[in-house]
């Protein structure tokens, strides 16, 4: 099994879900947003989006940390 097999998690195996804000979706609602998503790998010290700029959706982090942070001017 590949390091990046968990990009590929159904959204009712997902066990990131049950302490998300998805946590108390019901069976038809997981269907719809597991229909929607779009998964992504990303590697260490890479960007998801920039300071300012339009949000694309909701990230839902499967597996890892993401640090939050804003560039200086």
């Amino acid at each position: 099994m590949s390091d990046k097999s968990f990009k590929h998690v159904s959204c009712h195996n997902c066990e990131a879900r049950k302490d998300s804000l998805f946590g108390s979706f019901c069976d038809n609602h997981v269907d719809d947003l597991n229909e929607q998503k779009s998964c992504a790998y990303y590697k260490k010290n890479q960007g998801l989006f920039l300071d300012g700029s339009f949000p694309r959706g909701v990230f839902c982090v499967n597996k890892g940390k993401v640090k939050i942070f804003t560039r200086g001017v």
